[in-house]
């Protein structure tokens, strides 16, 4: 038996879907360099495991439903979230939104973080607390009378994180109502060079009176030498932009 590594989200069979595990029908080779870090992926089936240095990270995908077909598999933001959050291991707690399958979550976990992972899936925050990790349905994209606090105890964060949560601009409002309510210090979200135009009004128009935001280009570079490309986009080296945003000082 060879174990083999595998580059996630890149890589197709005939007639599988573009997106989410169906990518994944063998194994491959893979290697990911991001902001400074080199990440190495190995699949199983539907059980992938990240290694960021001597970290080991399992991550469960799970296999689309008629109704459940986003946030299933692991996507080039996280695995960049990830990279960042083990290379600066950020202290105090942290809130993961729309976290899907929680890779940046895990990993944090496995360094001692206290975190809380949320998902507007009640299937994917299942599969997370099976597995031991501190999760909670959010949908933050509800109106603010139907929003509920993801703890009872708690509604405050040190550092509130996503990757590629904001793709459409009617999700503008409701995610700077959520990252102004549980976020106290921090603010670290990843999202697709395609996303710039939505995440700078976000950032440096609606939320500039609560946070102060930078911008920084990630270049995720991915490379299996074992295996044949097949999907249409060149997706050797995939831009993200890394925005990071620190709650003003609260005036006397």
């Amino acid at each position: 038996f060879q174990r083999k590594m595998v580059l996630l989200l890149e890589w197709e069979a005939p007639g599988a879907r573009r997106h989410g595990p169906a990518h994944v029908l063998e194994w491959r080779t893979a290697r990911y360099e991001v902001d400074g870090s080199v990440v190495l992926c190995a699949v199983d089936g539907l059980r992938k495991t990240f290694r960021f240095g001597d970290l080991e990270v399992d991550v469960n995908e799970l296999p689309p439903t008629a109704d459940d077909t986003t946030g299933l598999g692991v996507w080039d933001a996280s695995v960049a979230l990830a990279a960042i959050a083990v290379r600066r291991r950020p202290e105090g707690s942290c809130l993961e939104l729309g976290c899907g399958v929680a890779l940046p979550s895990l990993a944090l976990g496995k360094l001692g973080g206290r975190i809380l992972a949320t998902d507007g899936s009640e299937r994917l925050v299942d599969e997370l607390r099976r597995r031991g990790l501190n999760a909670s349905r959010l949908d933050w994209a509800r109106s603010e009378e139907e929003e509920d606090d993801p703890v009872d105890d708690s509604s405050a964060f040190d550092l509130v994180m996503g990757a590629e949560i904001l793709y459409a601009s009617s999700a503008i409002e409701p995610l700077s109502r959520v990252l102004k309510k549980y976020a106290t210090n921090r603010v670290w979200l990843v999202g697709l060079a395609r996303r710039r135009p939505l995440l700078e009004k976000l950032c440096f128009d609606v939320l500039k009176d609560d946070f102060a935001f930078t911008a920084t280009k990630l270049d995720l570079e991915a490379s299996s030498p074992d295996a044949k490309r097949v999907t249409v986009d060149d997706l050797d080296k995939v831009t993200l932009l890394f925005f990071e945003g620190v709650r003003h000082p609260k005036s006397e």
